[in-house]
């Protein structure tokens, strides 16, 4: 079993001062130094993201993982405003960084380990390609984790790649562990009847059920709101298997969804690409559906992993926390309240990563959870 530990560091103005401050804890729980680490920090310390790794490396950890995100966590708390690091420490190997420009050279980088976890920069990867390039040069394997936040299109997003930090392309870490086992919690529940696309075009939904998409979009919303349903952003959820029957929560990819007109009238565009047969179920994002996958998630994985993980990542969409909840530390907390009291670190990011079946997904508005024995 690999032993880890944690800390999460908030508000220390200095990027230096605040990484031995995060290894003065883990070290402190661990009772000796670490030799790896996976660390995210908020953009506020892309200046000192050097002196982040070069503090780690004095430390004895000679690999070490992560990158910018908008918001941090541990198992101490969720930090989605502010400055703020979090550090999680490995008393033993098994922990391998890498730094990739893309698909191409992702597998070579996993060398086959049990789990790939990857931290792309979104300003510069197209994700849904990264992971159709990487299903498709060979056999199933698993891709966990998150796209990285807080950075623009001028200033990227920092990366923890080894012994270095590197922009854009794909960072990650090949994990080595006993028992590895993830799930995913949607945010959203199907409203509405399942609707076959019969016209589409890239992003474009042309064609629902052979009428106007909006036309069906409307009825839906009324039929909702007559039958005193609650209210909240809606979205577009595509079906991952559209010959199953019934479909339920989880059974779909969730997307933004877009009112607009075109030369074809009015539209919907969603933020996938579309295509006649696909099945489509607006969904409503809102908290109690949040709770309940959370819940059954979480379950879940205890059953499944079949005892307190050693540690465990978990990357958490920045359209959730606070924003669905409307209070602190909820995910953190359910996972704790589930699974008992272990390491745990992750991010609020701009996408997710998980594999549902055979395949991995990238996935919004999702908590991804991987616990490790």
């Amino acid at each position: 079993m690999k032993r880890a530990a944690t800390a999460l560091v908030r508000d220390v103005p200095e990027a230096r001062a605040a990484a031995a401050a995060a290894l003065r804890s883990a070290a402190g729980k661990l009772g000796r130094s670490p030799v790896a680490a996976l660390v995210f920090a908020t953009p506020h310390y892309r200046r000192g993201a050097s002196a982040i790794l070069d503090e780690l490396k004095s430390a004895g950890c000679t690999n070490v993982a992560g990158g910018c995100a908008a918001g941090v966590l541990t198992d101490e708390g969720e930090a989605e405003d502010g400055r703020a690091l979090a550090l999680m420490a490995f008393a033993e190997d098994g922990i391998r960084a890498f730094h990739e420009p893309g698909a191409d050279r992702l597998r070579g980088a996993l060398d086959g380990s049990p789990l790939g976890v990857i931290f792309p920069d979104p300003a510069e990867v197209d994700l849904a390609e990264l992971l159709n390039g990487f299903d498709s040069g060979g056999e199933f394997e698993p891709l966990v984790g998150g796209a990285l936040s807080g950075g623009s299109e001028k200033a990227g997003h920092f990366q923890f790649a080894g012994d270095r930090v590197e922009k854009g392309g794909v960072g990650g870490a090949a994990i080595e562990s006993e028992k590895l086992v993830y799930g995913v919690a949607h945010g959203c529940r199907p409203i509405g009847h399942p609707l076959v696309i019969t016209r589409a075009h890239g992003h474009l939904v042309l064609g629902l059920a052979g009428k106007p998409p909006l036309e069906m979009l409307k009825d839906t919303l009324q039929d909702h709101a007559r039958n005193g349903g609650p209210g909240g952003p809606v979205m577009a959820g595509i079906a991952m298997d559209s010959s199953k029957s019934p479909l339920n929560r989880g059974d779909f990819i969730v997307r933004n969804l877009i009112a607009m007109k075109s030369e074809e009238g009015e539209v919907l565009a969603v933020g996938t690409p579309v295509r006649t047969g696909q099945t489509l179920v607006f969904q409503l994002m809102e908290k109690s559906s949040a709770i309940l996958d959370m819940k059954e998630m979480v379950a879940g994985v205890k059953n499944d992993l079949g005892g307190m993980p050693a540690f465990g990542l978990y990357f958490n969409c920045r359209g959730r926390g606070k924003n669905l909840y409307g209070e602190k530390d909820h995910d953190v907390l359910a996972i704790r309240a589930g699974l008992g009291d272990f390491p745990l670190i992750g991010f609020f990011g701009n996408a997710e990563f998980a594999p549902v079946g055979k395949r991995n997904w990238l996935h919004n508005y999702t908590g991804v959870l991987v616990a490790a024995r």
